[in-house]
């Protein structure tokens, strides 16, 4: 962990910097009557792959009556992705999805290429793809 000086977050964002700041307090007796508190703060890098996605999807072909929601449903939480999918009347299956950008990546890796043993993907979509400071859901589920 690096300690620094203390910088304003626009000072940190012209820089191009991505930290988590985490504040400690330090108190000092002067004189024996006064306290002083200096605030250190520890910068540590936010590794991209660890910050929260979420990501909306659509996958089209035989996904309907084959387990695909349930198949999905199970890889999902297989890999602690938080969310939802569920079948929709032009005959797809559509679906959120929430968790690192690592499992966000293999959950679509795994929609496009795998699926149910009984599907068949003609074409996945995935859209909405955004950061978000915590996960909307508790765990990936089938909605009806």
């Amino acid at each position: 962990m690096k300690t620094i000086p203390f910088q304003n977050s626009r000072q940190l964002c012209r820089q191009g910097v991505r930290h988590l700041a985490v504040v400690r307090n330090i108190t000092k007796r002067v004189s024996g009557i006064q306290d002083i508190t200096k605030q250190t703060f520890h910068m540590e890098k936010i590794r991209p792959s660890l910050s929260l996605v979420s990501a909306e999807f659509e996958i089209f072909g035989k996904v309907q009556g084959v387990f695909f929601r349930k198949y999905t449903r199970d890889q999902g939480n297989k890999l602690g992705l938080k969310g939802w999918c569920r079948n929709t009347e032009a005959g797809t299956v559509e679906g959120v999805m929430e968790g690192t950008q690592d499992q966000v990546n293999m959950m679509k890796e795994w929609l496009r290429y795998k699926g149910s043993p009984q599907s068949r993907i003609d074409k996945a979509e995935f859209c909405n793809e955004k950061f978000i400071e915590s996960p909307t859901f508790t765990t990936f589920g089938v909605k009806k």
